[in-house]
């Protein structure tokens, strides 16, 4: 999906390409996360994980 989306840019693949390898990994990247949210199933699933989320955010000390 990515390519395509790059491609429809004009971003070619070699130039896409370089970018990739600067970033780091999506491995890489949920590893360090302190949230991730999993938009493969339904709407209804990522809402509750969202709220989770949301929740959370309104019982730590953000806000101070």
């Amino acid at each position: 999906i990515r390519r395509a989306r790059a491609a429809a840019r004009g971003t070619g693949v070699s130039e896409l390409a370089a970018r990739e390898e600067r970033q780091m990994s999506a491995a890489e990247k949920a590893e360090r996360a302190d949230w991730q949210l999993d938009n493969s199933g339904s709407i209804d699933d990522l809402d509750a994980q969202l709220s989770t989320m949301l929740e959370s955010f309104s019982k730590s000390d953000l806000t101070k």
